[in-house]
């Protein structure tokens, strides 16, 4: 099903992102993933905005460079059709997701699973999937959950951090509500992937 509120269905950009999409074949930064995006700016009844439509394709068309690499490199992506480094600039607003940092609305799209806690349980396991394919065998679960951990925590302090700052901003409420939900996520993903010392895998 055509995903709403995009109006690139059948362009060469879309075309374009889809084959990069297919080439990394990740369980989780996949087209599914920018189409919720879409869905979400629906729900929110986010105005059209051109430029927010091509950032949200593309802004993780390359993966496999690290944190903040992928980013500056999709946006370079979408420099290679023609756009200003201006017009691609809030994917790298999704380096921090901080709100006060987002320009067009992308990261807070980019976070919005987060207040579903059951896509968001989803979402942690296809994220594992994706390191264990990145990594293999060296892949360490624990290693991995700690980091994840870290990362979460980060994510969730920098958007209280920013939230006192939002009273007027119209979606301040979805931002506290990802904030919960990132909280949820803590919380439960221990219980979950942590094993227990009995198992032998520690």
């Amino acid at each position: 099903m055509a995903a709403p509120w995009t109006r690139l269905q059948g362009s060469g950009l879309r075309a374009a992102a889809e084959a990069a999409y297919r080439a990394n074949a990740l369980p989780y930064h996949d087209i599914g993933h920018v189409d919720r995006l879409y869905h979400h700016a629906d729900r929110l009844g986010l105005p059209y905005d051109r430029r927010l439509d091509e950032c949200i394709l593309a802004h993780d068309v390359i993966m496999g460079l690290g944190p903040g690499e992928n980013e500056r490199a999709s946006a370079e992506w979408l420099l290679g059709f023609g756009r200003s480094a201006e017009w691609a600039a809030p994917i790298l607003d999704t380096i921090r997701h901080r709100p006060r940092e987002d320009r067009a609305g992308l990261a807070l799209l980019d976070l919005m699973d987060f207040t579903d806690a059951s896509v968001s349980r989803r979402n942690t396991e296809l994220l594992r999937r994706e390191a264990i394919k990145r990594q293999g065998h060296a892949f360490d679960q624990r290693a991995w959950l700690m980091g994840t951990m870290t990362y979460l925590e980060g994510l969730r302090d920098g958007i209280l951090d920013d939230l006192p700052a939002l009273s007027a901003h119209p979606h301040a409420d979805q931002w506290a509500r990802i904030a919960r939900g990132i909280s949820i996520v803590m919380e439960c993903a221990p219980h979950r992937y942590d094993p227990h010392p009995a198992s032998g895998l520690i």
